[in-house]
């Protein structure tokens, strides 16, 4: 029963509790319909107080004032307390506003002010599933960060969105079986505007592919913002154990000062032990010009290595960033080549250190080749670099991109192989996650180590569900590489000359050794595919006392 859902959601959000005073927005539209009567269904079992608000956007002429009526008079009908508002939008249109913009922070003044004289404790609003995936994919498209993705909350302050884990079929299903005719605004059906563009000609063509695309897309917005929850709860949990070194602070604010700087300072240590110091000031260049030095100071006054400095500027002058250097550091060689006719490679790939001190290598390989390829696996390789450059867990930035390649849902496209290698450069962990990649290859020395998986290529998944990686653990200390390349060089059935080219490898040039690999596999392979090659070396940070022995 249709009811019983909106109360399954209710609980599962913790909407509000029984007894609470609830407003709905009240369009007369089915999706605002179907929640108004379910409310009221269940009004007995929750003691719920239940009234609805309209407002009539003054841009629909006789056909607004048609739908303000048929509104009042539903709800007069069974009860319902009603309050009725207006707001002449056809005045912000001929002063050039937006009518979008202006209507829905019109809406919002004219509903919070509602709730606060009748008074009320929560507004209800219409939003159901398929306005969930709408929203996704106009955030993606509008590059949207983490929060974005979420989509829209279930609980967002006084608003609440009961529908929200209900589709827009379901809603129409109930709606008739009540025997009851929606208002139908005929806006709604202008694809000029964004979100009408993709309801009317996007939506159907991914549902054709995937029937089930809006229940992905909001489970993938779902486990966004539990991701983004969980980095605000970690944000709150640093701010409470970084610890302050008052004594360090001190000796680096005497150093600014002998060096003719202004500037704030924090020196801080995390429950990691991760020391970093803080300079903010209307102007740091002083120690800018000469970073290398800034460095070396800094570094003999604390007795740590510190790393080159992030640099951040705003309105309130300069800031910058310097973090415990640590032990080791990783060398990148990349070498690559296109398929025989193609104009671009449609393997993609990305290099980068996140702020936990974690090395991230990713290669990722598109279905087929040229274009269309490059794109699919370019995407792939971006939305995995953002969440992990957020902080976001490895397993769910891949279940995430698992989920957004499935809602493609193109005949062709919406699946890519990922190698995704993170290397603890504190510690030398290292964790390799593969889904449907060429197998891998771990040197030590003259020791080849090779790791293959089972798992699908990302996107491949029936049903939008996110199966889990193969994932390999491993330690990596000085010396050790770890070779990822693309299908087009090496596939499980025609590796072995290899494995016997990187055994026979005696360099300490990564880049090297990737064109090596790379001209074999050309040799051997040919050009019928794309071909990528990407060697990652660790290595031990060499101490100041030895840089300053070998600069002797």
């Amino acid at each position: 029963m249709f009811p019983e859902q909106v109360a399954r959601t209710l609980r599962k959000y913790d909407m509000f509790a029984k007894g609470a005073r609830v407003l709905v927005a009240f369009s007369g539209g089915a999706d605002s319909l179907a929640l108004l009567c379910a409310l009221l269904a269940i009004k007995e079992e929750w003691a719920l107080d239940v009234a609805a608000a309209h407002l009539d956007h003054g841009l629909r002429g006789d056909k607004g004032r048609a739908d303000a009526d048929w509104a009042e008079a539903f709800c007069r009908s069974r009860g319902v307390v009603f309050f009725r508002g207006y707001w002449p939008g056809e005045l912000e249109v001929k002063a050039g506003r937006s009518p979008e913009e202006a209507a829905r922070h019109a809406r919002r003044r004219f509903l919070e002010t509602t709730l606060q004289g009748w008074p009320g404790d929560f507004i209800a609003l219409g939003q159901h599933l398929d306005d969930q995936a709408e929203t996704v994919l106009i955030h993606l498209l509008n590059g949207a960060g983490l929060r974005g993705l979420g989509g829209m909350k279930p609980v967002a302050g006084p608003y609440i969105r009961p529908l929200l884990e209900i589709s827009r079929r379901s809603i129409l299903d109930y709606v008739a079986g009540l025997g009851l005719s929606p208002r139908h605004d005929e806006t709604n059906n202008d694809t000029a505007y964004l979100r009408n563009k993709l309801r009317h000609l996007v939506v159907p063509r991914l549902k054709e592919s995937n029937p089930g695309f809006a229940a992905a897309a909001g489970r993938m917005a779902e486990i966004i913002r539990q991701e983004d929850g969980f980095l605000d709860g970690l944000a709150e949990e640093a701010a409470r154990t970084l610890a302050f070194d008052w004594q360090a602070e001190e000796r680096v604010e005497r150093w600014l000062k002998a060096t003719g700087i202004d500037g704030r300072v924090s020196v801080t240590e995390n429950d990691a032990g991760r020391v970093r110091v803080d300079i903010q000031g209307s102007d740091l260049s002083g120690l800018t010009v000469r970073c290398k030095n800034t460095v070396r100071d800094l570094s003999t006054l604390l007795g740590l290595r510190l790393s080159q400095p992030e640099q951040e500027k705003d309105i309130d002058g300069e800031r910058l960033i310097f973090a415990e250097a640590d032990p080791l550091t990783v060398r990148l060689g990349t070498a690559a080549h296109k398929k025989r006719g193609q104009t671009v490679n449609g393997d993609s790939g990305a290099f980068f250190k996140t702020v936990d001190g974690q090395l991230v290598a990713l290669l990722s390989d598109g279905m087929g080749s040229g274009p269309e390829a490059s794109a699919e696996s370019g995407m792939a390789v971006r939305l995995l670099e953002r969440f992990l450059r957020a902080g976001v867990k490895p397993e769910s930035a891949l279940a995430t991109l698992n989920s957004a390649l499935f809602l493609k849902g193109e005949e062709r496209l919406g699946f890519v192989t990922v190698d995704l290698l993170m290397v603890d450069l504190r510690t030398g962990g290292t964790v390799l996650y593969k889904y449907g990649a060429a197998p891998s290859y771990i040197k030590r020395g003259r020791k080849i180590s090779r790791v293959t998986g089972v798992a699908l290529p990302a996107g491949l998944a029936a049903g939008g569900t996110s199966p889990l990686p193969d994932v390999t653990r491993l330690h990596l200390g000085h010396g050790e590489t770890v070779l990822l390349v693309s299908d087009g060089v090496a596939d499980a059935g025609n590796d072995k000359w290899l494995e016997k080219e990187l055994a026979a490898w005696d360099g300490d040039a990564p880049r090297e050794l990737a064109e090596r690999v790379l001209e074999t596999g050309l040799k051997e392979k040919g050009r019928g595919d794309d071909m990528t090659v990407m060697a990652v070396r660790v290595e031990k940070r060499v101490s100041r006392k030895a840089e300053n022995a070998t600069a002797g």
